[in-house]
Parts: C-alpha cells; structure tokens; sequence
C-alpha cells in the first residue's frame, strides 16, 4: 500500500520503497538472499539505490509481531567525496517506531500493558540489529554496483537515530502507524527534506493522529481501497493537477541534467583528445555536431568539419579515430561514437584496414541494443559519404557500405549515477593508450582496457580541478 502511495507523489524520483518482505529476506540470509532485489531500478538508474537520497524498508520484528519503520537516508554519502572535500550529507538510519517509551511517553490500556512493555524492551535491540544489517547490505550493494576498483564505502559511519513519532495505544496498531508516518512524509517533501537535513523529526510528523483507533483503521481502509482501485490498468490515464506538475517537473529536471552532461562532455573530450598519446590522429567533435545531422542541418554539419580542411586537404579522412557526442533529446540519451580509419571506405583501397563505427554506451540493455542505434550508424554514413565528396567531389568512389557497425562491450553495471562521466573514463582508456588504439583498428573490438570495471573516484582524482568541483556536486546523484 505504501507503494501505491509513492506512485501519486512529487517525491517518487527521490525515494525507494523496498516491500514488505524485504527486510524478513535480509534477516534470514543477508545480501545474498535480497541481492536481485533492485535489478529492475539498475536498469533507470545506473547507481541503483544510490541514487536516492530516502530508502523505506518497513520492519516486522518476529519475536513480537511488531511493524516499524526504518529510513535510509542519503546512502551514497558514506563514500568519501573526491579531494577528500567534506560530504554534503550526513547518511545515518532513521526508526520511525510506534513502540519506543524511550522517546516520549504513552498512554496505555492496562490489558494491553504486557505486550507492550516487551516489544517496549525489545526496541532498542531491534534497532540495533536492523543497523548492522541494513549497514552490511548496502556495503555489499555498493560493491556489486559499482565494483572493487570504486571508492571504498565506510559503512561504519551510518548512524542509528530514533526518531520521535506518535506512539500506539495498544498492541494491533503497529502497521496502521507505520502506512502514516510514511504517508505525512511522501505527502508533504518538506518534512523529508527536515529530517534529511536536520536529522530530527519536523513538528507535523509528531503530531498524534486525531480521532480513536477504530477511525484511524477506518480512515486507512478507505485509502487503501482507493488506491489499489487506482493501481487497476486502464486503457487511458486520466491525468490531474498533481500528476501533471510532478511529471513536468520531473521532466524538467532531466532536461537540465541533460544539458549539463552535454556542456561536460564537451569541455572536457576535446581537452582528453589534444592531451592524449595519438593525439595528431584524433579530431573530436561536439555535440553540436551530431544535433545538427539528427535535424538535417547539412549545410552547418559540412561547415563544422569544413574547419579540418584548413588544417589538411584531405580533412577528417586524415584521421584515424573521430569522437562524436551522440545524444537523443527527447530521452536525454547520451553515448559516444567512434569512426574509426573512415578513410578505408575509398573503393581504391586495396589494404586490410577496415573502416567502422563503434558506439560506446553505457545505458541499460534496452537503450543500448543495435536496433535502438540504426539511426546513428545511418546518419553518420552518410555524412562521410556528403564529406568525402566535399573534399574531392567524387561521391561515387565511396563506399559507404564497406562501413561496418559495431556497438562496443563496456563494463556493465559499473557505471557512474551519471553515465557521461563513465564515457569520459572509457573515452581516456582509449586516448591515453596508443596500444588500446591500435587494438581497436585491428581487432574490431573493445580492447581489454576499455573491459576492465570503471574506477571513477580514483580516475577524478588525476583530473583538472574543474572536473573534480563539478563531478563532487551531482556523482552520487541521481538527476
């Protein structure tokens, strides 16, 4: 129910709410029993979990049939920023429990006095148990994520925190309190956004439920009924004011993240290019480029390329290796193409090199297979026909067929929360290494340097200071 509740709020790309069956599968068997758990949110976001700043994992304690709730708070802060630069957040664990006298006091029905002086005893250990858990899962998470070369994740510096909730009166209420406290913090992003930063509860969250028991169970009732009918399919969403302003805000926030992604891409790939060992046989583009071809701007791509001519008569045929930002707009998609010995396509040429154009990216299976990128090998195909006629008017004597597509093996599920800093990684693999460059050519393939798991925290630390500023404020976040 709580999930249903989060797919109606403004927070939804901020938190991950884990099921209720998680936290029982992580105490039996630890990682390995839950380690599949989050497939499906690696496949949107390449940090998985860690690029969430609230994790809500509801908690039954078996020994008093007690339900709590623990929060995660900004889990990717326990890595150590870049630079050794002080962390933005503090991650530390928040219980939010109906049944912990140790906060506040509560009124209690005498029958009911027993039960709850045991589960009121218990808490403190339930509390401590759920923080070495939760702290070993995403230590094991962290490295299945993101691998051995990355930063080493100091789990030891999540703290446990009570937070001060309303308490229950008897002993039957425990998950009605549970399904409110998450209720009043997806429903109002201010009171996350209070207890992220000041690691205490805000004053609307301690407020006690008004009315009795029985009308709370009854208030829940009906709201569990409606959302479970609104999680039925329907041929047609009807959208309303709050869907609508979340989506747009949503999708505004990707658009700005695209931009930046592509600003960086484009400072700094020409900078790794000229600074790298084949840097006479490499020219690199910006993503201007690419948008151009994608809406049939010819004339301005023709011109952008136009300015190696001056350089050399032959042009980008000149060189071995072109870099081409590629990007979808309208998916805020970024990959990287690479044409390779394009001058190979010329029907007089009688030597084994092969041209060919390999794509690097790092998004999930499904935005990353062939079909998706027909498009990019067709666009840029004839592009070097178009240019190889700019520069010797004999468009027939290309062959553009000859032009093999391959689509590069890269390190899956290693990969930064933003893929462009995992293509730059991959883009100085391959510049800074004559080998790996040579590789490539004759191979047609990823060489080994380009398979090897990204190890971007201690690849940032090699870089410009601009890159090291800018990769500390949004790596471990999602857009």
């Amino acid at each position: 129910m709580a999930e249903r509740f989060l797919g109606h709020t403004s927070t939804r790309d901020r938190v991950h709410s884990f099921s209720s069956l998680f936290y029982t599968r992580l105490s039996e068997g630890g990682w390995p029993q839950v380690k599949t758990w989050t497939k499906s949110l690696r496949q949107k976001e390449l940090a998985g979990i860690f690029a969430k700043e609230v994790l809500f994992v509801p908690a039954h304690d078996s020994t008093t049939e007690h339900w709590w709730l623990a929060l995660v708070i900004c889990p990717w802060a326990a890595c150590p920023a870049p630079g050794g630069c002080p962390a933005l957040r503090q991650p530390f664990v928040a219980f939010l429990d109906s049944i912990d006298p140790r906060l506040s006091s509560c009124e209690v029905d005498s029958e009911n006095l027993q039960v709850l002086l045991q589960a009121a005893a218990a808490a403190d250990l339930r509390h401590q148990t759920a923080l070495k858990l939760l702290r070993e899962y995403l230590k094991k998470e962290w490295l299945d994520c993101f691998g051995e070369g990355a930063e080493e994740y100091c789990e030891e510096s999540i703290q446990g925190i009570s937070i001060e909730v309303p308490q229950q009166t008897n002993s039957t209420d425990c998950g009605i309190y549970v399904l409110e406290y998450a209720r009043r913090l997806l429903d109002d992003p201010r009171l996350l956004e209070h207890l992220c930063t000041y690691q205490a509860a805000p004053a609307q969250l301690t407020l006690v439920p008004s009315g009795s028991a029985a009308s709370l169970r009854k208030r829940w009732r009906k709201l569990g009924e409606r959302l479970m009918a609104d999680a039925i399919p329907r041929r047609r969403s009807i959208p309303t004011p709050a869907r609508s302003a979340a989506a747009s805000a949503t999708r505004t926030r990707l658009q700005e993240s695209f931009k930046e992604s592509l600003a960086l891409l484009d400072s700094h790939l020409p900078r790794l290019a000229s600074q790298g060992a084949c840097a006479d046989r490499v020219l690199c583009f910006d993503s201007r480029f690419y948008g151009h071809l994608v809406k049939g701007e010819l004339e301005k791509a023709h011109a952008i390329s136009a300015e190696c001519r001056k350089e050399r008569a032959e042009g980008i045929f000149g060189r071995n290796l072109i870099l081409v930002p590629c990007h979808d707009t309208e998916s805020c998609h970024i990959w990287l193409a690479l044409i390779v010995q394009p001058w190979a396509a010329v029907a007089l040429n009688l030597g084994d090199d092969q041209p060919f154009i390999a794509l690097l990216d790092l998004a999930p299976c499904q935005a990353s297979s062939k079909e998706h990128h027909a498009g990019s090998w067709k666009l840029l195909k004839d592009y070097l026909m178009r240019e190889w006629d700019e520069c010797f008017g004999l468009t027939a004597d290309y062959r553009a067929e000859r032009v093999r597509e391959l689509l590069l093996r890269t390190p899956e599920g290693r990969a930064a929360p933003r893929a462009v800093y995992g293509l730059l990684e991959l883009a100085n693999r391959l510049l800074d290494n004559s080998a790996a460059l040579k590789y490539l050519c004759e191979h047609q393939e990823a060489p080994p340097e380009l398979l090897a798991p990204l190890e971007l925290q201690k690849w940032l630390k090699d870089k410009p200071d601009q890159l090291k500023a800018e990769s500390n404020e949004v790596c471990f976040f999602s857009p």
